[in-house]
């Protein structure tokens, strides 16, 4: 059976071993992870085991993993943060960020912060200008390490040396914040080694549960919330810790971790050489061969002459799922598509035509070859 399911960065159908683990996880675990008596204990006692596999998974510390009800929230924390500042300073912020921080700019401003866009010209943020950008007023810079519409991987490591280096020349601490959501699974890193003090994704975009996700805080990273309530997650996430869709959170993990990452590359290139033959579609992502890193798993493409809208929904008609922009931005009042305007170095023509394809382990070469085949019948009827 073909599967025509394209929107995977959007979000992935929970796996069925994620599934197994949460019903089992109802089963066993039944009390509140904060109780005092034995069944209290033990569910306790199974939070922080899960709470240890997580941050070995991503080679951290389990003291810097915090459980939450997925990206959005965690971005929401640490941006937050911010706000127990007693001086107002300025806030850098990526081109490409998710809509999750990206609509705080007017939120942080009336605030008294300045909120400054760095550029990233074709998906890209170049560390080099970043530095240029950081003055002695600057309290947080915020870049995420895959985006989820062009698929461009950022220099997390090098952002963070720079970032580091200013630090030391200002003599002040710059909060360095990265949503890794459309990273996991689709790319080899570990918290650690990306150097960040904070770092969010969710569960869904890794064949999880819906409504749970993860924040990582750097041990001793003065993180605080705003948010009051109990002291579950250390304060800085208060409420009832959601066990069964923790646990299978960490096992879909895990499997996403481990999983086979060079079929997704393997499937992404069977794309791209059969795209390219078809000189009607321009490919606004890098190519995953490219010498620009690039996930494997998001490609976004266009016809320029064919709206965006238009051509996504004769590809609906054919049972296709996919999308023209983030999911979140999708459910806008304004427009049904709007390229991030904000990102340099395209065609506006071109973009006016863009819409994003990501792929899951689970496709295969048939399904490619399929999609390439309806591609090209959507481009024929408007390109005769």
């Amino acid at each position: 059976m073909i599967n025509r399911y394209y929107d995977n960065a959007a979000t992935t159908q929970m796996s069925d071993g994620a599934l197994e683990i949460y019903s089992r996880t109802v089963r066993d675990f039944s009390a509140n992870p904060s109780s005092a008596y034995q069944a209290g204990k033990l569910a306790h006692k199974e939070l922080e085991r899960q709470r240890e596999k997580v941050a070995s998974l991503f080679r951290v510390e389990s003291s810097e993993i915090f459980f939450t009800s997925g990206a959005t929230e965690s971005n929401s924390i640490a941006l937050h943060n911010l706000l127990w500042k007693k001086k107002r300073g300025t806030i850098l912020v990526s081109a490409l960020e998710h809509p999750s921080i990206a609509r705080y700019k007017a939120f942080f401003e009336d605030q008294g912060f300045t909120w400054k866009i760095i550029s990233a010209p074709e998906g890209y943020v170049n560390p080099q200008q970043l530095a240029q950008q950081i003055t002695s007023d600057c309290v947080a810079v915020f870049v995420l390490l895959v985006h989820n519409i062009l698929g461009t991987v950022q220099q997390i490591e090098e952002i963070s040396s720079v970032v580091k280096e200013k630090e030391i020349e200002f003599n002040c601490s710059i909060h360095l914040h990265c949503d890794i959501s459309q990273a996991v699974g689709k790319i080899d890193f570990s918290l650690n080694s990306l150097q960040v003090d904070t770092a969010g994704c969710s569960a869904h975009k890794f064949e999880g549960p819906r409504g749970t996700g993860v924040l990582y805080v750097r041990n001793r990273f003065p993180l605080r919330a705003l948010s009051n309530g109990g002291n579950q997650e250390n304060g800085l996430r208060p409420g009832t810790q959601a066990l069964p869709s923790i646990s299978a959170m960490a096992y879909a993990l895990e499997q996403a971790m481990e999983s086979d990452k060079q079929h997704l590359k393997a499937l992404r290139t069977r794309f791209e050489q059969s795209i390219r033959a078809d000189r009607r579609i321009t490919m606004l992502s890098p190519s995953i061969d490219g010498n620009t890193p690039a996930a494997p798993n998001i490609i976004s493409i266009a016809d320029r002459n064919v709206p965006s809208e238009v051509f996504t929904r004769l590809l609906y008609d054919k049972g296709y799922a996919l999308s023209t922009t983030s999911a979140c931005s999708n459910n806008s009042r304004h427009a049904a598509y709007s390229w991030p305007q904000q990102i340099s170095g395209f065609d506006k023509d071109l973009t006016r035509g863009a819409f994003r394809l990501s792929f899951s382990r689970h496709h295969t070469f048939s399904d490619i070859d399929t999609l390439v085949s309806d591609i090209a019948d959507v481009c024929s009827y408007f390109n005769r």
